[in-house]
């Protein structure tokens, strides 16, 4: 499979700090990117779908007939929610509605990269709020005071925390703007967090059919909040950018709730043996409710990181934290991926490990 790695080109980054993105070859174990392994069945039915979709001409301007969808699976309202080009574009939304020079947003260290990106890339400064041992929010609210957009995460990535109901309060009613809960792992948890962040009135919610719904190459996303937010975000939102073959097999998706539920269950069974098989080779793992692990690595993790990219299985190095240089995040995969994993590790880690110690 080394040969999968052949040929691989770099998209390049956009902005200076975009994480680094390549168009890979097939054969590749991915366990960088936290996508179901499953493909939806609802991709059976593109084929019927772009033979019927009059290509010729647009489809709906803001994925109309998605949004009434989902606003009826959660009984809200369809002014409720905004449908967009994966939930990096809502998330970009967020950025450009409510951000800009002279506004702050705030991150919880360790987080996703584009958080910090999309607020600097309209001219905005980040705060950057390092997490507990537990890497939940620190107590007290201050360092929430003066923040225009604080993005967090539930299930966090790239650590897999559950966001608590009693912190996302505090830090909503200390923000002077509002929170951005990105629930991009939501199905893997499934903890409720509308019910006490809609009665807060700033708190906005975004998730995502690229994770456990088995979409990610179709990017669709959605955001739901309060009314008056959503309104916002629809004003700088940009016409027809979720396409006519996403929209329709977005809906033929949602009749599939039993996959999802069946990835579920399929992680949750996966999960504490790779658990297990990592702690037994040295590896530190964090609790986590999400399809993937948070690790410390006992060697350095960007040689963890190569060394396995070289066998063709693909981990996420993460950012370096106080307590280890080199965290390793690894989603989690098939039964067949984690073998190959595991035997990958197998092979490289006594190499590395004599060559330069631990990593932590």
């Amino acid at each position: 499979m080394a040969r999968a790695l052949a040929g691989a080109r770099s998209a390049g980054p956009p902005d200076p700090g975009w994480p680094s993105y390549t168009d890979l070859a097939p054969g590749l174990v991915r366990l960088d990117n936290n996508t179901n392994p499953r493909p939806n069945p609802a991709v059976r039915s593109i084929g019927r779908i772009a033979a019927t979709a009059s290509l010729n001409r647009y489809g709906s301007a803001h994925a109309g007939a998605l949004r009434g969808a989902l606003a009826r699976r959660f009984g809200r309202p369809e002014g409720q929610l905004v449908v967009g080009n994966g939930s990096d574009e809502i998330l970009d939304l967020v950025a450009r509605a409510y951000l800009g020079p002279g506004r702050r947003a705030a991150v919880l260290l360790p987080t996703y990269d584009l958080y910090g990106i999309f607020a600097r890339r309209v001219g905005a400064s980040v705060r950057s709020v390092v997490a507990g041992p537990s890497f939940r929010p620190p107590g007290g609210s201050a360092f929430a005071h003066g923040i225009d957009v604080f993005f967090l995460a539930s299930p966090g990535a790239p650590t897999g925390v559950r966001l608590s109901a009693r912190a996302l309060q505090r830090i909503a009613r200390a923000v002077r703007g509002i929170v951005v809960v990105d629930e991009a792992y939501f199905e893997y948890d499934g903890a409720d967090l509308w019910t006490p962040g809609f009665h807060l009135g700033n708190v906005l919610f975004v998730r995502t059919f690229s994770k456990a719904w088995g979409l990610a190459g179709l990017r669709l996303g959605y955001g739901v909040g309060p009314e008056p937010l959503i309104e916002r975000l629809a004003r700088v939102q940009t016409p027809f950018t979720v396409d006519s073959i996403a929209e329709r097999t977005g809906l033929v998706a949602l009749a599939h709730s039993e996959f999802v539920r069946s990835s579920v269950r399929e992680v949750d069974r996966e999960r504490p043996q790779l658990t297990r098989a990592l702690r037994n080779r040295g590896f530190r793992v964090f609790p986590s409710v999400a399809n993937f692990l948070y690790t410390y690595p006992p060697v350095p993790g960007a040689s963890l990181a190569a060394a396995l990219r070289a066998r063709s299985v693909l981990v996420r190095l993460c950012a370096p934290t106080p307590a280890c240089p080199g965290p390793v995040r690894i989603s989690i995969g098939s039964p067949a991926e984690r073998r190959a994993l595991l035997s990958a590790i197998d092979a490289v880690l006594p190499e590395l490990a004599q060559g330069r110690g631990a990593g932590t």
